[in-house]
């Protein structure tokens, strides 16, 4: 027997590609022949966006809101020590602070 999948780079992307097909009658095509090639920009205006389930996309971003904050706290804190030790505060990039 053979299977296919096709794969998302997100859940979003997945969330848009399963509903958009619907929406468009478009099939996944067989294992031998799988369809998971994405939509051309008239594709897209045609989407109702209203109608696609993003509940599994709200469930990752507020699964990621925590660690927003406690970056968010972070950052706040090395501001403040910064500045009460008068040093410079040299940040190379956002991911210094995890």
């Amino acid at each position: 027997m053979i299977e296919s999948q096709c794969c998302f780079i997100s859940k979003l992307a997945k969330i848009v590609n399963v509903g958009g097909k619907e929406q468009l009658k478009r099939d996944w095509g067989t294992p031998e022949n799988p369809k998971c090639e994405g939509f051309t920009a008239q594709e897209l205006e045609q989407l109702d966006f209203s109608k696609l389930d993003l509940s599994g996309f709200y469930e990752e971003i507020y699964a990621n809101m925590d660690n927003v904050a406690k970056q968010e706290q972070k950052v706040s804190q090395k501001i403040r020590e910064t500045s009460v030790n008068g040093k410079n505060l040299e940040v190379k990039n956002y991911y210094e602070y995890q």
